[in-house]
């Protein structure tokens, strides 16, 4: 399995809603959010704690990620609630 994003890459915090239809907290409170990938990880559904398991798919890849507004680093941001940054030319 292939991380899909790199450390350095700026990406972008999108919405993660589980089966039951509930907002994974970490994840909404920075939704929209930008930041750049600090660090990459594989983790399995059996390393998840069991609240975060309805969120997350087996060996899911998950990410530290740097805010660009604050600088406060969110851990453990699985790779389906990314997306890349896009820059717009001015």
């Amino acid at each position: 399995m292939i991380a899909k994003y790199s450390e350095g890459q700026k990406v972008k915090i999108i919405p993660l809603v589980g089966t039951d239809g509930y907002a994974d907290l970490q994840i909404r409170r920075h939704v929209n959010k930008t930041g750049t990938v600090v660090k990459s990880y594989c983790i399995t559904r059996d390393e998840m704690p069991d609240l975060s398991k309805m969120f997350v798919y087996p060996d899911v890849y998950s990410y530290d990620v740097r805010l660009d507004k604050d600088g406060d680093i969110v851990r453990g941001i699985p790779e389906i609630a990314l997306e890349p940054k896009i820059f717009h030319g001015s």
